[in-house]
């Protein structure tokens, strides 16, 4: 077992993390990355505990790259496209052709609005257009479609 506090400067939680885990998770880890872990938070109302900033502990059952966990949880991605953009949809899908997978299991639904003057537009592409949201493929959507163009929706917890 292995512990490890995180602090964000208002609050704090101990992470015990298992050498099961550990094992499982260990090609994930990375001190130069994001790292997202998951699992059962429980508080110990203890006096003592509170004042060290160490009543809330985490029993942690996955860790992920902030990559690792986009790609996992994703549930859609949405570009917008405007008449205000200098290109049109038939040079913008072209341009999103790109960045489509083969492999649709391990792609990204997308999800094209479309605003104009005239009318406002959503629509869903194909199933069989998807896209990898690695880390680079990110970097490349927002270069070439900007940041405030796009948006990601992730699946919410039940």
């Amino acid at each position: 077992m292995i512990f490890a506090t995180l602090d964000d400067k208002s609050d704090r939680i101990e992470l015990m993390i298992s050498g099961e885990v550990l094992e499982k998770f260990s090609g994930t880890l990375d001190n130069e990355k994001i790292m997202i872990v998951d699992g059962e938070v429980t508080e110990e109302l203890s006096k003592e505990r509170e004042n060290l900033g160490l009543s809330k502990k985490m029993k942690v059952f996955s860790i992920h790259t902030l990559e690792e966990a986009r790609i996992k949880f994703i549930r859609k991605i949405s570009l917008s496209l405007n008449n205000k953009n200098s290109s049109t949809i038939e040079s913008f899908m072209k341009d999103l052709k790109s960045f489509s997978v083969q492999d649709t299991s391990e792609g990204c639904p997308v999800e094209l609005k479309y605003s104009s003057k005239e009318v406002d537009a959503e629509m869903e592409i194909v199933d069989d257009f998807k896209i990898y949201l690695n880390d680079e493929n990110i970097k490349k959507l927002k270069n070439t479609y900007g940041t405030d163009n796009i948006e990601l929706h992730y699946f919410t917890r039940q």
